[in-house]
């Protein structure tokens, strides 16, 4: 099945789901008529496909890490393809042969937070692999402040020192 085919079914069955959940028991004694269904609350909907869509975007990346690659690399950076950012970054078959690629994917994730804990391990694997790049490719990094290059510069450093 095609990923757009996965991904229609996927935020298909969420909003499915989240129509289930909007109905109300009968209020009425056995036999009466129910009340009518109204529709999920749009905000419900939008935020169960956000969820679907990025559990299926996690699952690509997983499965194509190569294909799924080439495709976020051309998106724009969001919160949406965070989590598919950090699962591309770190994927053995993406961080390993191509450490630049990793931490390029890594810094374009938008939560401050994960992005430096995705970077802390792309940039501790690549420092086994080769400190020195790793080392000049930090020093080029954009999007993170002082305190965060000074924390990977740590980890560069340990790897050094090991």
């Amino acid at each position: 099945m095609s990923a757009f085919l996965r991904l229609f079914s996927v935020l298909a069955l969420a909003w499915f789901v989240a129509a289930c959940a909007a109905r109300r028991p009968a209020s009425t004694a056995a036999g009466a008529a129910r009340e009518p269904v109204s529709a999920p609350p749009v905000a419900a909907v939008v935020e169960a496909a956000k969820e679907a869509r990025a559990a299926e975007l996690v699952r690509w990346v997983e499965d194509a890490p190569a294909e799924a690659g080439r495709w976020l690399a051309r998106q724009p950076a969001e919160p949406a393809f965070d989590a598919a950012l950090c699962s591309l970054a770190t994927h053995p078959e993406v961080v390993v042969p191509h450490p630049e690629f990793a931490v390029a994917q890594a810094a374009r994730i938008i939560d401050d937070g994960l992005r430096l804990a995705v970077l802390a391990e792309v940039v501790s694997t690549w420092a086994r692999i080769d400190a020195d790049t790793a080392r000049a490719r930090v020093a080029r990094l954009e999007r993170i402040d002082g305190l965060e290059r000074a924390h990977l510069n740590e980890l560069l450093a340990d790897a050094a020192a090991e």
